[in-house]
């Protein structure tokens, strides 16, 4: 069911979004700061956890979300600009710890490559696909071939177990590249 509103309502909706926007996200700012302080004590135990990840999940927010809004900080005190991007340039928090780890591993940039330039020109999912490109090429030595699958639910699960499976067998995070050549090679 569509629901018409007069303009005005919906110029009054889209400003209100916009501001709740702006005021989130320099919350999740100030949030990240504080979150990388904690992590960099590293002493959860008063708070009842031994871990970051669970101490984040003790104070409402999932584990990823508190790396997430730590490693901004932590991304934003060697550029400032990432945050500028963040509360000004509406760069999302993914793209702006895709921006990060470019920055923590200069391997995967290319001379001239601004990757905060290219978190503003495109989507996430963009910039995702850039970011997986790059590691592939860099991991691998040479150029490499984009390969678009459309997957059933099933498959996807299997496939994202198979590569939960090759990471822990490597002790590191593997690319979906990497997970795709051990699986064929089995």
């Amino acid at each position: 069911m569509t629901v018409t509103l007069p303009i005005a309502r919906t110029t009054e909706l889209h400003q209100g979004v916009v501001d709740d926007v702006s005021l989130l996200r320099s919350v999740q700012v100030r949030l990240g700061k504080r979150l990388l302080e904690l992590r960099r004590i590293d002493r959860f135990g008063a708070f009842q956890t031994t871990t970051f990840g669970l101490y984040c999940e003790k104070v409402g927010l999932s584990a990823s979300e508190g790396r997430s809004l730590a490693d901004l900080a932590e991304a934003a005190e060697k550029r400032p600009s990432l945050v500028d991007a963040v509360l000004e340039r509406g760069i999302t928090l993914s793209q702006a710890g895709m921006v990060a780890e470019v920055d923590r591993r200069p391997e995967l940039g290319r001379p001239g490559e601004d990757w905060l330039r290219l978190a503003g020109q495109g989507t996430t999912a963009d910039l995702r696909r850039w970011l997986d490109r790059r590691k592939e090429e860099v991991r691998s030595g040479r150029p490499v071939t984009t390969l678009e699958v459309a997957l059933s639910d099933r498959a996807d699960v299997l496939f994202r177990r198979c590569r939960d499976l090759v990471s822990r067998s490597v002790g590191s995070i593997v690319t979906a590249g990497q997970a795709l050549e051990v699986v064929c090679d089995d």
